[in-house]
């Protein structure tokens, strides 16, 4: 049972006007969404935060430069796990005083839980992590769905409410209207990810992402029911 309101995160933005919209749609009281921008720029500070999506660099070197002169003090930055590998990026996160996102690719059917703990473990033992965004069966077609109906030996909603009991976490799968509250809502999840498809490179190339306009229908959808 959730204890919390949950919450929306809009990743991927690249265009000023899309961003411009999504501001213009939301409530400008509402607390729960947090609109991540790809260009730090155009990054917006809302309750005191702004954040920026680093998940389309394929160079490491653009996240430390994001991170050290283009933050301020308690931005968050959305990053993949694998990118912390980098010392460089994690000194830079440091240095700068910025909290993270970590995006976790992991989970699909063989996947074993324990795997998945201890990434979010090792992430967490270097950089402050605000939320982990793990992306649920992104190999597969309506995936989740298909997590709903998994089998007892494989990955299934019984690990995945574990997870979410253990660590602060945002999810992303197959959202769509039908199943939005039941991702946000989830039990023990803190809400859910929307990353948008206009960051480009997607890495990896199997993440869900969503188209604009589907975003919008979302985000409304969501104010409504919350």
């Amino acid at each position: 049972m959730n204890t919390h309101d949950p919450i929306i995160v809009v990743s991927g933005l690249v265009h000023e006007a899309h961003i411009n919209k999504l501001r213009a749609e939301r409530n400008t009281s509402e607390p729960k969404i947090l609109l991540a921008c790809a260009t730090p720029s155009t990054r917006e500070h809302q309750h005191g935060v702004s954040c920026i999506d680093l998940t389309g660099h394929a160079h490491i070197d653009k996240c430390v430069h994001a991170c050290l002169h283009q933050s301020v003090p308690g931005d968050i930055v959305i990053v993949r796990d694998h990118q912390l590998d980098h010392r460089a990026l994690v000194e830079a996160i440091a240095s700068s005083n910025l909290r993270g996102i970590v995006l976790n690719t992991d989970a699909s059917y063989d996947t074993d839980p324990g795997w998945i703990t201890s990434r979010l473990r090792w992430a967490a033992s270097l950089i402050p992590v605000e939320w982990f965004a793990l992306d649920l069966f992104c190999d597969v077609e309506e995936s989740w769905e298909t997590l709903r109906h998994a089998r007892d030996d494989e990955f299934n909603l019984s690990d995945l409410q574990q997870i979410c009991n253990q660590f602060p976490v945002i999810l992303s799968a197959d959202t769509k209207p039908e199943n939005l509250m039941e991702i946000a809502t989830f039990p023990g999840a803190r809400g859910v990810l929307l990353p948008c498809d206009e960051l480009m490179p997607v890495i990896p190339q199997e993440r869900h992402t969503l188209p604009f306009d589907a975003v919008v229908h979302l985000l409304n959808l969501f104010q409504k029911q919350c």
